[in-house]
């Protein structure tokens, strides 16, 4: 994400924050849940079009209740068909294939070898009981998971970001209470450091709440 800012910066480019925010918040949650790094940040664009995806399915919510057909139906249809159809939805639905593939492979004893292990290594290990390993259950969770943990930390980082860039302030304050436990930026602060800051946990919570 760093390196984006640093080419864009020089390059005199705009940079699309929810976007990057979303490829990042999604890069973390695919490693806390399946232990891989999806690569969005890879992308030059972040790889907007699983955002967008993420979008148009809140907002797609509504209907798809009170008519379940249509979920049915999208379901059905093959990838290579919906990406002409609608190509955000292609991205999304590509993606929950794919985490059903690595869902059937942690059922089958395979694990990527991270540590500490995955959400998912653990929830389909021989621990749990029978009738809860599932595949399509469980890739249901996952599913669930990815788009909780990419989404909703996605828009607090966006609005966070929004506020300081509005309010100077606020930026001003704030950057000054980080310095005292990251005097240059390439020092790499403590969990534990960073929650004794009472500036930077407010600001944290406003953008939550």
């Amino acid at each position: 994400m760093d390196q984006h800012f640093k080419r864009a910066y020089e390059s005199h480019k705009a940079v699309s924050l929810d976007a990057g925010f979303a490829g990042l918040t999604s890069d973390v949650i695919h490693q806390y849940a399946y232990g891989f790094n999806s690569g969005n940040l890879d992308h030059e664009d972040f790889n907007e079009k699983v955002r967008d995806g993420l979008n148009g399915l809140f907002k797609f919510a509504h209907v798809s209740f009170f008519f379940p057909v249509i979920q049915t139906v999208m379901k059905s249809l093959p990838l290579w068909l919906l990406a002409k159809i609608d190509p955000f939805a292609y991205a999304l639905m590509g993606q929950k294939a794919d985490l059903l593939h690595r869902t059937k492979e942690f059922l089958g004893g395979k694990s990527p070898g991270s540590k500490p292990h995955p959400i998912m290594e653990i929830i389909t290990g021989p621990s749990m009981p029978e009738h809860l390993r599932e595949a399509e259950r469980l890739n249901n969770e996952g599913f669930s998971l990815i788009i909780g943990g990419t989404e909703t930390t996605a828009r607090s980082l966006a609005i966070a970001a929004f506020r300081l860039l509005s309010n100077g302030d606020i930026k001003t304050k704030l950057r000054e209470e980080l310095r005292t436990v990251m005097p240059t930026p390439d020092y790499r602060p403590t969990w534990s450091q960073l929650e004794q800051l009472p500036y930077l946990v407010g600001v944290v919570c406003d953008s939550v709440d």
